[in-house]
């Protein structure tokens, strides 16, 4: 296998070279034809490195445990797996005071059908030593693991038999592996699950993790103290606004912890780097956001004898859209230190990070040059940032000077500073003006860590699909309207983002039903979200009553009172708390839902414009004619209508692509080769402000 190539972004410095102020020492894979990954990374006491994942390369079939151990330069030791035929993994390693390698993960039972915890201790050489399991649910999974002076706590992830949620669950075991207590986590009524565990001073443990409704999307950080005895002392929860899920937490020397997480919260598109503070008590200290406009993902944090971090994982937002191994060093304050990106590879993820005297061991996973899937991956780097420093200040303090140390200091970091690879600099290089860097230019305030333009926040994306064939009694059948619909699920699904797509089709599309799904967007929808319902069924027009209606498949006679109004329909689009909420309506009088007008930015393919309309709220439909009959059939299996949308949405190459962009491309062929004339505008008496509905492709 070839080694990686990797390539710093634009590194600039006054006296010394990027290669002497940041150094990559090697970088070893290891694997097979198929996925490896390493999940852990830990230094194994006699000057090596054990890293610990699964592969499905080698063992005995399904993903194995793969355990290798590498001397200080890289070079393998020894290689083994663990397993049987299903799946066994493992999450997490750790170093026991024996000098011994104590793995956790989760273990699938084929007699039971279950996961269950799964640790395990092996030697220097790798033979194991003992092996234990416990509990057993189609959640169970044990994803991190801590040394203590009597044996060590599990953190992970407990489902009951019989219950319907998931549970956050902390367990002690003894050095042979016998459990000594459990201790259940989390909210009542929520799932719940742990991903990092860090001792405290008082000879406990704090978990994180995150707690979400079971009828929502959202998840929250979670975080909760427990005493040596197993007993939860506090539990808190940060975030929540859209998501926000912890990561892994890292004890430092003055008694606080930092945690990492992804989080859809405060964004400035899609995931960010979410880092927060706390103390003992787990009082907030500082709770800041870093990232770009796509995800951008800390998988590990190892603390620094500075009170700060060193973060790493990966990056869409930098590079070339795949994802990118970055790594983040902060202070004890969240100012970033420096930043680094790697952007020469395919795919590539650090999920753990081992720091020690020869510097930091990042392991995790990148695709192969030979066209696999995956392989381990582990790189070991030298960050020479504090010698370079203090180099500066002994060489620049002069007997009689009258400049302080402390302006020596801010000097030096001055030159030594890292020049344009913030994250901030990515997403914001179009408009310079939306960057606001923190600090004053004080570079001890901070080094390039900014503020998020307010504009560009996307927050989720849901849809909501529905399509009706089987109509029966005075409505005849359609032919194309599911074909339709499911065509807009797949590409939504596949082009570009959607983080829920619901659909209802057919027999499911009961009046009770889709109010149903629409109350439920009323429920579940924050007011960063976008929200896209697309209808193609038929439609009615009652002149009478001056309205039209949608008719789902259990109307079977001419009466109203199965039909779903347009003024009914009005006032769940109003009661959506979203940014943005597009109908896209293929019906028969499916243009009297509007009867609104309002102003709107003019149209200019720039990320100004972008940020413009979607700062504004809008509440728009695109529907398929106006108060009149549009066809069923038309062309290729699909309505005129549905095929010229769906051909818009194809053959947009533009990362963004508003609804108003998406009418002007389909209008003219449809009106062409129809008799319709489709119809955009706003919903009245619905919120609107003017603003875009804005798809982002994947």
């Amino acid at each position: 296998m070839k080694n990686i190539f990797f390539l710093f972004l634009v590194l600039m410095f006054t006296t010394t070279s990027a290669q002497n102020m940041f150094e990559v020492n090697w970088e070893k894979r290891f694997g097979g034809g198929y996925e490896d990954q390493a999940k852990s990374i830990i230094n194994s006491g006699d000057g090596a490195y054990v890293i610990a994942g699964w592969t499905k390369s080698l063992g005995n079939g399904g993903r194995d445990a793969m355990v290798v151990k590498v001397n200080a330069t890289g070079n393998k030791i020894w290689e083994k797996t663990f397993g049987k035929e299903q799946d066994d993994v493992i999450y997490s390693a750790v170093l026991s005071p024996e000098g011994n390698y104590i793995m956790c993960g989760s273990t699938f039972n084929k007699q039971t059908e279950y996961y269950s915890w799964w640790v395990f201790a092996i030697d220097k050489n790798g033979t194991k030593l003992w092996e234990n399991t416990y509990g057993g649910s189609e959640w169970d999974a044990a994803k991190a693991i801590i040394s203590t002076t009597d044996g060590f706590v599990i953190a992970g992830v407990r489902k009951n038999r019989g219950d319907m949620d998931k549970e956050m669950t902390l367990m002690k075991i003894n050095k042979k592996g016998v459990k000594q207590w459990e201790c259940p986590l989390g909210v009542r009524y929520y799932d719940d699950e742990a991903t990092s565990v860090a001792a405290t001073v008082d000879e406990g443990f704090i978990v994180a993790g995150w707690s979400k409704k079971d009828s929502g999307p959202n998840k929250q950080i979670h975080l909760a103290k427990v005493d040596k005895r197993g007993h939860a002392e506090w539990q808190k929860t940060f975030g929540g606004e859209i998501s926000d899920f912890a990561k892994s937490i890292t004890p430092t020397n003055d008694g606080r912890f930092i945690i990492t997480a992804a989080s859809r919260s405060k964004t400035n598109g899609e995931e960010d780097i979410r880092v927060i503070k706390i103390d003992a008590k787990g009082e907030l200290e500082w709770d800041l956001n870093y990232g770009g406009l796509y995800s951008d993902i800390p998988n590990a944090i190892s603390s620094t004898d500075d009170n700060g971090c060193i973060i790493a994982g990966y990056t869409k937002s930098v590079g070339n859209g795949n994802e990118n191994l970055f790594l983040m060093r902060l202070d004890r304050k969240g100012n970033i230190v420096w930043e680094r990106f790697f952007v020469n590879y395919k795919w590539v993820s650090a999920e753990s990070i081992a720091i020690s005297d020869n510097g930091y061991t990042i392991a995790g996973w990148a695709t192969s040059e030979d066209g696999d899937d995956s392989d381990l991956f582990i790189m070991n780097l030298t960050d020479n940032f504090d010698k370079q420093v203090n180099n500066y200040i002994t060489e620049n303090t002069k007997s009689g000077d009258t400049k302080t140390r402390d302006e020596i200091k801010k000097e030096a970091i001055s030159k030594f500073k890292i020049d344009k690879v913030s994250f901030a600099d990515y997403y914001s290089a179009p408009n310079k003006a939306d960057i606001t860097y923190r600090g004053g230019g004080d570079p001890l305030k901070g080094l390039n860590v900014t503020t998020k333009p307010k504009d560009n926040q996307f927050g989720e994306y849901y849809a909501l699909i529905i399509g009706i064939d089987n109509y029966k009694g005075i409505w005849s059948p359609l032919k194309n309207a599911v074909r339709d619909a499911q065509t807009v699920e797949q590409v939504f699904k596949t082009v570009y983002k959607f983080d829920h797509v619901k659909t209802i089709y057919n027999e499911k599309a009961t009046r009770a039903n889709i109010i149903r799904e629409m109350e439920w967007l009323i429920e579940n929808v924050s007011p960063k979200d976008n929200v896209l319902i697309y209808y193609s069924g038929h439609g009615e027009f009652k002149k009478n009553l001056n309205k039209g209606f949608w008719v789902p498949v259990d109307a079977s006679t001419n009466s109203t009172s199965a039909y779903i109004s347009n003024s009914e329909i009005q006032t769940f689009l109003g009661g959506i708390p979203s940014r943005h909420t597009l109908l896209i309506a293929d019906a028969c009088f499916s243009g009297d839902i509007f009867r609104g007008n309002t102003m709107s930015v003019p149209f200019e393919q720039s990320e100004k414009y972008y940020a413009e309309v979607n700062a504004l709220k809008s509440r728009q439909a695109l529907t398929s004619g106006g108060i009149e009959l549009v066809m069923d059939g038309g062309k290729d299996g699909h309505s005129i209508f549905a095929y010229y949308l769906l051909q818009a949405l194809k053959e947009n190459k533009n990362k963004y692509f508003d609804a108003s962009q998406l009418y002007s491309k389909l209008k003219i062929p449809v009106v062409n080769n129809s008799e319709q004339t489709p119809s955009f505008n706003p919903i009245k008496s619905t919120g609107d402000e003017g603003g875009q509905f804005i798809f982002i492709k994947r």
